[in-house]
């Protein structure tokens, strides 16, 4: 019984480490949640497909925002302020200068596949 114990306690102690080194970012850091919706489906979903490794955060002390997006596939990132375009990347792996402190935000991320977007409040 002590064995299963001791087992149970380090898997559960690795577990608990990984979890926090996936999460780990600075204060000042917030993510953006984003909708995703198939290039053949009209209603957005509120979860990403299993392959979908896509993450938006939002820097808040650089101004920053940064895209990351570990697929394959290949797309463009547009960036709005209160619906007008203020910038645009051909790469989904971006980052992009905050032209002003306040203001809505919105981010479109399009691939052949599928579009993603999320709201940024400041």
């Amino acid at each position: 019984m002590k064995k299963l114990l001791t087992i149970f306690l380090m898997i559960m102690a690795v577990a608990i480490q990984s979890f926090a080194d996936e999460t780990k970012t600075s204060p000042s850091t917030e993510k953006v949640g984003l909708d995703y919706k198939n290039s053949n489906q009209s209603v957005p979903t509120h979860r990403a497909p299993a392959r979908i490794d896509l993450n938006v955060y939002y820097d808040a002390e650089a101004q920053i925002i940064t895209v990351t997006y570990s697929g394959k596939a290949d797309g463009d990132v547009y960036l709005y302020l209160n619906e007008t375009l203020v910038d645009y990347d051909t790469e989904i792996n971006t980052s992009f200068s905050l032209p002003s402190p306040t203001g809505l935000y919105r981010i479109e991320i399009i691939t052949d596949n599928w579009t993603a977007s999320g709201y940024l409040e400041l």
